[in-house]
């Protein structure tokens, strides 16, 4: 249990009608946020004067041992453990992937900035759905852990504080109101009324790649089309124009990196980071 100002406690539920408190490790004046519980290990979310992530052994629950820490620029809010990775939403970090295969040296492998603040993170399969204050749900394809990219997003009247995830179904509470939305991570849309060639960028594949990789796209209607390539640091590094609605760009010439594929179609625009690694 994360008990704010009274940091990490440790509750016996066998009998559901008698909790018992077991033990109460104090969290060293900090606000204990979330947490999370894998194995014999409790992943507890902090701000204050220790913000970040807290690793505790909970082998014996009755004897929480403080393992180690990942300390953050911004307050903690939640965090989500799968494998050898904690995902931690923070605060205007927003998705910190660490890896803990080894929980006593916590390492940060990447990071994915959202607009305002992550409050929660929710990981299923290759995404990581992060509920971002004033902008909503982001979803994140954490497939490559030093390199997330942008999946998809979806901008919510309210303010996205937390979220779940039921079946098929992501679940936002969006502090007006529950928003139930649906993400098709294969991109085939299987609704009973699609909307034929919606205006859209897929994501490249492969992803990574070595060498060339194919870009496709659809559109609502017919036109003029501009293609562009750019690098992290904004300039356009090629421009593919009027081009069919899959190609394949042939990357031989340039640096391993990170690119931004832009497609423009009239006043409408989309785009995606692409890694190229040879």
């Amino acid at each position: 249990m994360a008990d704010g100002p009274d940091g990490l406690k440790i509750i016996d539920i066998s009998d559901p009608t008698a909790p018992i408190l077991v033990a109460s490790c104090d969290t060293m004046f900090a606000y204990t946020w979330s947490i999370y519980v894998i194995g014999n290990y409790a992943y507890v979310v902090d701000e204050m004067n220790s913000s970040g992530l807290k690793i505790y052994n909970i082998s014996n629950p009755s004897a929480p041992i403080w393992v180690s820490e990942y300390r953050t620029r911004y307050p903690g809010r939640a965090v989500y453990v799968v494998d050898d990775y904690a995902y931690l939403a923070s605060s205007a970090s927003g998705l910190q992937i660490i890896d803990v295969s080894n929980p006593s040296t916590p390492t940060v492998v990447g990071n994915y900035n959202v607009l305002s603040y992550a409050c929660d993170v929710y990981i299923q399969g290759h995404y990581a759905y992060i509920a971002d204050c004033d902008s909503g749900l982001v979803i994140v394809d954490i497939s490559i852990p030093g390199a997330p990219t942008l999946a998809g997003s979806y901008h919510t009247p309210g303010f996205a504080l937390a979220l779940n995830i039921a079946n098929d179904y992501v679940l936002v509470a969006d502090y007006f109101s529950l928003q139930i939305l649906r993400f098709n991570p294969t991109g085939i849309n299987d609704d009973n009324n699609p909307v034929p060639n919606a205006f859209s960028l897929s994501q490249n594949y492969p992803n990574p790649f070595n060498a060339s990789t194919t870009i496709s796209y659809s559109l609502a209607k017919s036109g003029a089309v501009n293609l562009s390539i750019y690098n992290l640091l904004g300039q356009k590094v090629g421009t593919l124009s009027d081009c069919a609605h899959s190609i394949i760009w042939d990357a031989k010439d340039f640096t391993s990196g990170i690119y931004i594929a832009k497609l423009e179609a009239g006043n409408r625009t989309n785009n995606i980071k692409m890694v190229l690694m040879k």
